[in-house]
């Protein structure tokens, strides 16, 4: 939800070389409807996205209308993450796994 994070989050997709470079664009901007990621405060589909991703820690409902969704949070919002994981044990319509970065940097499943 803070726009100062969504403009990194483009720049640093932007400023990659390939074959990490990832096009994209800001939800609230002409052309949204054509960008291959789109950084937005909203979980809308405006691009007809099948996958979204939290950058922010926070969860939001909206994200579970995708086929996929991918929530980052940091040390602070483990508690939360947690929280969030027992909650999604009960629901049928989603299928929870939790990657965790090695030492390297490299995501690996954990448990």
């Amino acid at each position: 939800r803070d726009e100062a994070l969504r403009r990194r989050l483009s720049d640093a997709l932007w400023a990659q070389d390939p074959p990490a470079f990832l096009a994209n664009g800001m939800a609230d901007e002409a052309g949204a409807d054509r960008q291959p990621i789109l950084i937005g405060e909203t979980c809308e589909r405006t691009n007809d996205a099948t996958m979204t991703l939290l950058a922010d820690g926070e969860w939001r409902e909206d994200a579970a209308a995708f086929e996929r969704a991918i929530l980052l949070f940091d040390d602070t919002a483990t508690d939360a993450a947690r929280d969030l994981w027992r909650h999604f044990a009960g629901r049928d319509d989603i299928e929870r796994r939790f990657f965790k970065q090695d030492e390297r940097g490299r995501w690996k499943l954990a448990g």
